[in-house]
């Protein structure tokens, strides 16, 4: 029994030792546990500093664009240099809250997480939401506008309209022909529209939209700039399609739900009208979403810059090879209605059969998308506005562009009759080359019978076709030239507070009426 005893005692001794060796060691844990805390406390600290200095570093940036504004001429460069300094720490800042909250072993305390946690949701949020303000997004299926602007000066009077409404804006909406006549950056365009949304507090959705896109590199440059809604223009393979046995075995004397059933000779003409066109919007769309990645983005298809309107089987033989061809992210489609829709001027045509035709081309939207109607030249189509309104609802989307170039001509026009009076003969001159791709009914003569411009014929130029339109297509010769882009943009910034009340009245009558269905 006494060697029992022994054997017991000596047993304790070593489980006495044992938890001598594990108080040690929690000992050594709890000193590297305070040591860790010290580590994250150190690290909240430089954090919060380092937002402090972003804070200060985002009110400099503020004050620089101010005082910036306040001068009347002064390269547009240079104004949006701030933007590229302050974007970097921006993105330095939003670094460490990442690593915190998902790399950092788990430390002791449940109160003190939960301190980190708030702390970097909070400069996150605050950061999120400045990052979207400032960045372009996908607008989805919301009944969305676009307010196209070839001088970066417009947005504040879009602005100033569309708050009144119940649309979607897209502020920064250029198309590659329009950079290039006017040699504007994509980054330019994105970067004007950023600045007036900063400076007008706004904090909704707004989107980017690189109009009338044809090669794949226009994507490529586009999309580095931000925008993210891109509208591809296929115009150029139009009618170089085939029918082809796998078409007919697809489509020939097939009965669909909404469109009709097509027979050979409507199959044909929709192969032959669209197929090409509709292999280049397939390559096209694979390719913007390979240079998006991650990051999301819509698609429009532009088939409006045809010579007849798209019939209503036709639209559905594109809505079909859409998704056949499965074409990601489209959000709108454009076709070519039936009627005239001319540049800067109101709808010609028989309203009655545009209202019918319109009916069936927003019933395959709605069926074979769900996607949105676009439509482009859409600026001054006051007579059939309240039409799309009321068939549309939320599957519509407007483009404009030159409209707003014009309420900015009609300020040059109200205040400046020498720079006006120049433009004016200086755009006879340009007039037979610079219509050649567009869709306009005013012609050589009517212009020339146009009288000198005085002061007083404000109305001839701007409310009337023959002048609306000879403004319209000469734009980017007068916004090429060192004679008149200066003293336009000086003119514009003299008067801003005129150019915003002109363009809000001008887009408040556009989005009442189309409002009104």
């Amino acid at each position: 029994m006494i060697l029992a005893y022994e054997k017991m005692i000596l047993a304790y001794e070593k489980m006495i030792l044992a938890y001598a060796e594990m108080i040690s060691a929690y000992e050594k844990t709890i000193s590297a546990l305070s040591k860790m805390i010290s580590a994250y406390e150190k690290t909240i600290s430089a954090f919060e500093k380092m937002i402090s200095a972003f804070s200060k570093t985002v009110s400099a940036y503020d004050k620089t664009i101010l005082a910036f504004e306040k001068i009347i001429f002064l390269p547009r460069k240079v104004i949006f240099l701030p933007r590229k300094i302050v974007s970097l720490p921006r993105e330095i800042i939003s670094l460490p809250f990442q690593i915190i909250l998902k790399d950092l072993p788990r430390p002791p305390c449940p109160g003190w997480i939960a301190n980190v946690i708030a702390l970097g949701m909070g400069a996150r949020v605050a950061y999120t939401r400045w990052h979207d303000m400032n960045t372009p997004q996908p607008l989805g299926l919301k009944k969305s506008f676009g307010f196209g602007d070839r001088l970066g000066l417009a947005t504040p009077g879009h602005f100033a309209a569309f708050k009144k409404f119940n649309f979607a804006p897209i502020f920064a909406q250029q198309s590659i022909r329009e950079m290039e006549r006017t040699q504007r950056t994509p980054q330019e365009v994105i970067a004007a529209a950023q600045t007036a949304v900063t400076q007008l507090g706004y904090t909704g959705a707004w989107g980017a939209d690189a109009d009338h896109m044809k090669l794949p590199e226009h994507a490529e440059y586009t999309a580095a700039a931000g925008f993210c809604f891109f509208t591809i223009d296929p115009s150029e393979h139009v009618g170089k399609g085939a029918l082809t046995g796998e078409l007919e075995s697809l489509y020939l004397e097939k009965k669909f739900e909404i469109g009709g059933t097509f027979d050979r000779t409507s199959l044909y003409y929709a192969a032959v009208k669209y197929g090409r066109a509709l292999e280049h919007i397939r390559h096209m769309g694979w390719h913007i979403a390979q240079v998006m990645g991650d990051r999301p983005f819509e698609i429009e298809i532009s088939v409006d810059e045809t010579n007849a309107p798209t019939s209503v089987l036709e639209h559905l033989f594109i809505a079909l090879e859409l998704k056949r061809n499965r074409v990601p992210n489209v959000v709108s489609v454009a076709p070519r209605f039936v009627g005239e829709f001319e540049k800067g001027i109101d709808y010609k045509g028989d309203i009655q059969q545009f209202e019918a035709a319109l009916q069936q081309h927003v019933a395959i939207a709605r069926h074979y998308g769900p996607y949105k109607l676009s439509v482009h030249s859409g600026s001054d189509k006051f007579s059939v506005y309240p039409i799309f309104g009321r068939l549309c609802g939320e599957l519509l989307h407007v483009k404009t562009a030159g409209t707003s170039y014009l309420e900015a001509m009609r300020v040059v026009a109200r205040t400046n009759v020498k720079l006006f009076s120049e433009i004016a003969e200086f755009c006879r001159g340009r007039f037979d080359t610079d219509r050649k791709s567009y869709h306009i009914s005013a012609t050589t003569a009517q212009v020339a019978a146009l009288p000198k411009f005085t002061g007083k014929e404000e109305a001839v130029y701007l409310d009337e076709v023959a002048g609306r339109q000879l403004l319209h297509v000469t734009f980017g010769s007068v916004l090429t030239s060192p004679q008149f882009k200066p003293r336009i943009l000086e003119t514009l910034n003299k008067y801003a507070d005129l150019h915003a009340e002109l363009l809000e009245k001008h887009f408040t009558k556009h989005l009442s009426l189309l409002s009104q269905g």
